[in-house]
Order: C-alpha cells, then structure tokens, then sequence
C-alpha cells in the first residue's frame, strides 16, 4: 500500500518569503474550498532535453528540481539537482542533494533517502500517460534498493536484477545517486526509434523522524498511486554525434500466425557504408529454427530501417529473435506466437455442461473465457504472452475434459483461482485458492482467508510463503484493489468467496482464521467487525486500523476506537508489525494491540525492529506459522 501525506508544493522561481507567504495564502484559500492541499502544483517545466554521453557516464551541468513538496511547511528547502544522459544502451540519472549522510529508511523510493521515476509514452494531447513504467532506487540496501513499482497503471513490484546499475556515495557534503537503466528492461522506449517519451523524477529526501520533501521535475500527486495515469515532461535527446552499438527493437512482440514479423534498428554511423545484418529465430532451448540475412546501405548520420523476416509461421509458444550487425550481437528479443482459440466455441462448451458438473466449475470455466478475452484485447504490441499462452493452453485442455464428461477442476492441487456467480448482481468473480496436495475430501480442514494489500488482487496468494499443508486457504478479490474491503460489495465477495470454498471442499467451519496484509489488514477489523461469528482467530500483518480514512472516504470507521473493538472479546489475535515501518506505522497497531487486550481478545504481538512494511523476519515468521498451526490440530 502507499504511504498518504499531506504536504504543500512550493515553485522554486518564487522568493523564499513571497514563496512562503503565497503557499500559505492559497493553502488556506484551497482548504476553504474543499480542496486537499495534495493537489496544489506549480506550473509544468516546458520541454526536456537528454545529453549523448557516448561511452563515459558522468555527469555534466545540473538542474534544480523545479518543485518542491513537503510533509511539513515549517520544514527549510535544501538544495537538490538532477542530470540525464544517455547512449545507445542506456538511461543515465544522476541526483544529489545536500547531506554528510544517507538516511537508510524502509523503501527509500516513497519515504527517503531515495527517488522514482516515471518513463513512458507522450501522448500528442499532453495528457497524462496510462503507458509507462515507474521503478524506484533506494539508499538503503535490501529488496527496495532497485526496483520496478508500477507498469502501466498497475503494480507490478519486483526487483531491477544486476543488469540496472545504481550506486549512492557522499561527495564534498552531497549526498549522490547514480543509475543506469537500460533501454531493453523499458521496451518499447528508445530515443532512436521514433516514438515520443515521457518523463518524471521525484527525489525523496528523509528529515526528522518522519518527514519528507519531495523534489520533483513534475509535480504529481498521483506518481505513487495505483490505477492512475501519470504526469510527464516530453524528453527531446541530443544528436549522437559519434558512432555507437546500433540498437534494435521487433514492432511486435506477440503474433499470430501468418503476421509479418519486423524488428526496428537504429543508430549513427559517422560514414556512410554496408552492413550485414541477420535475424535468427530460436525456440525456448535456443535452438535456430530460422535465419534471415540482409546487407543493407547505411548513410552517414542518423539512420533507422526496419529488417523483415516476412509472414511467421510457427507452432505456439516463446521464442527468441537475435539480431546481429556485422556478426556482432545488438539484440536478443523475447516474442510469443499466440496459442488460437475459439472463446465463442469455448462458452458453449460449457453451458451445455450445466447439471454435469458443479456450478462453481462453470462459473469458474466462465471466468476464465472472459478473462481470455480481456487479456487478449489489453494485449500491447510490444508485450510478450508467454503467461497468457499458457492459461489458453489450460483452458483448452478443461474444455476438452469437460467434453468427455470429466469436471477438470475436481484433481487440482496447489494454488489456483476460481469463481462463482455472485447472488448480488450475477456477474462471476474470481477468487484464489490453495488445495493441499494430499486433501482428503474425507476430513474436515482448517480454512485460511487471507485478504491482499492496496494494488494487488487474490492473485498475491500464487506467492505467498505462509501457506502450510493443513490449511486450505482462500484469497478473496473484494472486488477492487484498493478499497479497504469497506463497502457492501467488497465485504459480500468475501463472504461469497468463503461459501462457494466450502461447497467445493471439506471444510471445518469451526476453525476460519481471517488474516490480511497491509490494506488487508484494515480488511480484516472491518471483516471480523461485520460478521464476528463467521471467524475463531484473526491474524493481522502490517496492518492499519483506520486506512479507510485515508483511502475511501473521510469519518470511516476507526479501530483505533475502543467502541468498535467491543466485538473482538475473547477473540484470539496475531499482530505482526515493524517497528520502522512508516507506510502503515507500529505505533498505531501497538496502541490498537492495548485496546484490544483491554476489550478482551487474547493477543499475540509479534515485533521486528528494521523489517519494514511486510518484509517479516524469520523469528516473527516462525511465531506467526506456530501460532496458526494450533488450528490445524483438531
């Protein structure tokens, strides 16, 4: 989940006390009216221009950030500074600010010492882009040190790998970030191929114990928010002027048999001349399946071609596409030749199978045609589907199964996501859940609900580490990512979820253990607040007692209230938080921890000191497994 502040934006071309002055005047003008401070910004900068640095990386004349943000306005400006280059391969960014020291907090991208950045596509209209990508650069070692945080609107947390280059070092009383990006890891952006850019950079500097000043190129309030389009300056780059590695890039990365399969080379050559160029096709094991090569002419300057490989025809699944110039690799490009099928064929399949099967495997066999053919629609020219592939391959494979009488989901082990048709609105929503492998439809199982944090969905349970062989475990939807499971529909999947579970599987209704991170963990009070009978034990990890609040709506309910813990009496409660955690900070799950052992609830609190938001220790992970392991025992 996001870490919500309130904060001011100040323009850097105003004088200090007019500055401050004004901020106030319009602070208070804005809150008269209604409107969250949050959303004041300074006027836009007017075009970006991005350095060739050839071969050598380092920085050249900096510029200030043009706005600033802060947690405070009694908090003092300092100066910041930001340079970009680039060549052929990579993105430069550098940034350094004022400071003898780094300050190490837990995701230094969002609360300091750190930035994120926002690279993606320039809409003609100057509208805030939905294609990009924003990765975040941390001071402080760990998971958070490079990272990619959002791809087009979603999350999509997960590391850079060892291919992104960044470092942090203090300089002459600077604190300094460095990073190299390269262009392939943001595909399908490159300075040479013709496609506008956008950009944004947001420098997070730590002060005090909690506060924070955000430094941006930009200003937006929505650069850390999910489900959201993303403000952007246009980047123009300087002309090479030298002769680098040419760069390549297919126009697809996903086909259909009988597509004609294109990839894009660019670069300068600084005479004209020949090269030789080859396109090899490779399957999964890269072994060639097919090679093409051309000899091409190439004027002096800036060029751009397109290599064409012609129509492809070739049996579903990834391969590889390697481009070489003069024998010399410039690009190794993931592609996927889409697997066919008939979703139309596909659905009455499976509506001539009502009575031969249960209704939730139909359900589920509907869900998974429309999902196909969401995702097959949302499908982006420069995205591979190998993902994708797979899921049609499966859903054929249940089809046929269903043909021949056999329901093709009652053998399925391990993580999987079903669905049920809901008795709110009949629409068919999906939930995940976990079978062990040696279930026993014989005995009675323990049932884990586990409720997923702000910008993910039930799907997070695909890796969840807390899953143990006596439990069957379901992760609801809550239909929507990020809405704190507080309205009527979210808390009705739920409680669909759980019941289509137990129509499905041999399930103890005595022994339900409600569980969630982060937003889930606010879903969890709100959960067990709504229907305490349902549930034996409650687990809450990293959670927030009042998030609808700040999420949903003002004046939602707060567990931080003693009166709506009342309900909690007698229940047993894990709570698991660190104490440096600052997107949903200790303090208030401690002081919710008290209350709840006033009201009577048997209380387990488990604590680390520098794990952050979610990232347990194994000492808290082993208390947490012991702790639900009693309900495993009949």
């Amino acid at each position: 989940m996001q870490h919500f502040d309130f904060f001011i934006v100040i323009n850097k071309n105003q004088s200090m006390n007019r500055r401050a002055k004004l901020t106030l005047l319009i602070v208070s003008i804005l809150l008269s009216a209604g409107i969250k401070a949050a959303e004041i910004i300074s006027a836009p900068v007017a075009g970006l221009k991005v350095n060739f640095l050839g071969d050598k990386f380092t920085p050249g004349k900096l510029t200030n950030f043009p706005s600033v943000s802060k947690t405070a306005e009694s908090l003092e400006n300092a100066y910041a500074a930001y340079f970009l280059g680039y060549n052929s391969e990579y993105l430069y960014v550098y940034i350094e600010a004022d400071g003898n020291s780094l300050v190490l907090r837990d995701r230094g991208y969002q609360n300091g010492d750190g930035f994120h950045l926002t690279i993606g596509r320039a809409r003609n209209d100057g509208a805030d882009t939905d294609e990009f990508y924003v990765l975040g650069f941390s001071a402080k070692d760990g998971w958070s040190r490079k990272m990619s945080w959002y791809y087009n609107v979603d999350l999509k947390m997960g590391s850079l790998g060892d291919d992104v280059k960044f470092k942090t070092f203090i300089k002459e009383g600077k604190i300094c970030f460095e990073t190299l990006i390269p262009w392939r890891i943001i595909k399908p952006y490159h300075p040479w191929l013709g496609n506008k850019i956008g950009f944004n950079l947001c420098f997070v500097k730590a002060v005090n114990e909690y506060d924070k000043i955000y430094n941006f190129i930009v200003p937006d309030n929505k650069m850390q928010s999910e489900q959201s389009g993303r403000k952007y300056i246009e980047l123009s780059f300087e002309n090479p002027g030298q002769t680098g590695k040419t760069y390549s890039l297919p126009q697809r990365h996903n086909y259909r048999n009988g597509d004609e399969l294109k990839t894009d080379i660019a670069g300068f050559a600084k005479k004209s001349g020949r090269s030789h160029f080859s396109l090899t096709i490779e399957d999964d094991e890269k072994k060639v399946v097919a090679i093409k090569t051309f000899d091409i002419k190439i004027q002096k300057g800036e060029f751009r071609r397109s290599l064409s490989y012609g129509n492809i025809v070739l049996s579903p699944g990834d391969y590889y596409v390697r481009i070489k110039e003069n024998g010399s690799e410039i690009g190794l490009h993931r592609i996927t030749i889409i697997e066919e099928i008939n979703l139309k064929d596909a659905l009455k399949s499976v509506e001539s199978a009502k009575g031969k099967v249960s209704n939730g495997t139909l359900s589920t066999l509907k869900f998974r045609i429309t999902e196909t053919e969401i995702e097959l629609k949302k499908l982006k020219p420069y995205e591979s589907c190998g993902k994708l592939n797979s899921s049609i391959a499966q859903l054929k494979q249940s089809i046929t199964l269903l043909q021949s009488g056999i329901d093709p989901l009652s053998g399925i082990r391990g993580t999987f996501r079903r669905a049920y048709t809901s008795q709110i609105d009949s629409a068919i929503r999906p939930y995940s859940v976990y079978v062990p492998e040696g279930y026993d439809k014989s005995r009675k199982y323990p049932l884990l609900v586990y409720l997923h944090g702000s910008g993910q969905d039930d799907r997070v349970l695909e890796r969840s580490d807390f899953i143990k062989e006596g439990f069957i475990v379901v992760a609801p939807n809550g239909r929507g990512v990020s809405n704190c499971y507080y309205s009527k529909e979210s808390q009705q999947d739920i409680k669909e979820a759980i019941d289509d579970v137990e129509r499905e599987f041999s399930i103890d209704p005595q022994r339900v253990v409600l569980s969630g991170f982060s937003m889930g963990g606010y879903g969890v009070f709100r959960t067990f607040y709504e229907n305490p009978s349902r549930y034996s034990a409650i687990a809450i990890l990293s959670g927030h007692p009042d998030l609808a609040s700040r999420m949903v709506r003002k004046n939602s309910i707060s567990f931080s209230e003693k009166k709506y813990l009342q309900s909690f009496y007698k229940i047993p409660v894990f709570i698991y938080h660190s104490k440096d955690d600052l997107n949903c900070p200790y303090i208030l799950m401690k002081e919710v921890a008290d209350n709840l052992k006033s009201a009577g609830s048997n209380v387990s609190f488990a604590e680390d000191e520098n794990r952050g938001h979610g990232n347990m220790s194994p000492e808290a992970k082993e208390k947490y497994i012991s702790w639900l392991l009693k309900f495993v025992e009949h």
